[in-house]
């Protein structure tokens, strides 16, 4: 059975978090001690949720200094931490099948040797042999957000 949502794993369940936006900073540091040893994450949610917000918290926590955007034309960004890790920024909006993927030459990327946040994963789901980390997102009233959590299994 392949991508199975397993309720604990590793010591892990799911969660699930409200916050406003402006705690998104929070929220982040939150994610990244939960998720320790988890190195691809699939962000999902509707077109103005915060997952390129989330991606720029993220980075910020890890101490990234360049500019974080959303990697919708180049699709694949890297940033730097400063020392010297390698974080990768993926959107998969604009693609259209798994064959795009594998043309972008980014298999090592996918391996889970280094943090890996991917928008926009449809494909990447069934591209991927690795467990992940999914990531939820659903825009509620005003600028409050639900995010929900969980480890899923590719068995």
């Amino acid at each position: 059975m392949r991508n199975s949502i397993q309720g604990q794993s590793q010591g892990r369940g799911g969660w699930e978090r409200f916050y406003a936006l402006e705690e998104v900073d929070q929220v982040a540091k939150e994610v990244l001690q939960w998720s320790r040893g988890i190195n691809l994450w699939m962000l999902e949610g509707p077109m103005g949720a915060g997952k390129t917000t989330f991606v720029r918290a993220v980075c910020e926590a890890l101490d990234i200094q360049d500019s974080v955007n959303s990697p919708t034309f180049g699709i694949v960004q890297e940033y730097q931490t400063k020392k010297g890790h390698s974080v990768f920024h993926i959107d998969g909006y604009r693609l259209e099948s798994e064959d795009q993927i594998e043309s972008l030459g980014i298999d090592s990327v996918l391996d889970g040797n280094q943090l890996c946040l991917i928008e926009w994963p449809r494909l990447f789901i069934e591209y991927v042999q690795l467990n992940y980390l999914r990531l939820e997102w659903v825009i509620l009233e005003g600028e409050n957000r639900n995010l929900k959590l969980c480890y899923v299994v590719n068995a």
